[in-house]
């Protein structure tokens, strides 16, 4: 997912990854791209199911 755009920031994308399992439990990870480099900033993991993992990743990186 590509994150919002914000004027004056480089674009962000967020992956999310559901398990296989039984519980389908969530995580995802947060990126800013700049040129041609891509920098971590930040990961939740453990989700269960039904959470909204963009709602989690953005009260992480506030």
């Amino acid at each position: 997912m590509l994150a919002k755009r914000i004027p004056g920031e480089p674009p962000g994308l967020v992956v999310v990854i559901r398990s296989a399992g039984s519980g389908g439990y969530l995580s995802a990870d947060a990126f800013r791209l700049a040129g041609d480099s891509i920098e971590l900033l930040g990961s939740v993991s453990g989700l269960e199911a039904r959470t909204d993992p963009l709602l989690e990743i953005r009260a992480l990186l506030k």
